[in-house]
């Protein structure tokens, strides 16, 4: 009964030793591919730039191909040659 009872600790270590060794595994992939230890496991966010409607506030002329990363820049009007900033 002991040595059952001794195996099945045995087995149960050896299991929590295997997970762990797989965990540092994988760990050590996403470590490899440049990808910051405080950011494994963690799903990246969509910086992806989203396109946006931007008017002319002089003439309302719609600039096309505007995005959120040209946010703040000078834009120019190709109507009214009017320089505005671009706001979302």
């Amino acid at each position: 009964m002991l040595e059952t009872g001794l195996e099945s600790i045995v087995t149960v270590v050896f299991a929590a030793i295997g997970l762990f060794a797989l965990y540092g595994f994988f760990w050590c992939i996403e470590w490899l591919k440049g990808v910051p230890p405080d950011q494994i496991g963690v799903e990246p966010l969509d910086t992806t730039p989203k396109q946006i409607k931007v008017k002319c506030p002089h003439c309302e002329r719609n600039l096309y191909g505007a995005n959120t990363d040209m946010i703040g820049d000078t834009a120019v009007c190709q109507n009214c040659l009017n320089e505005f900033t671009i706001e979302a």
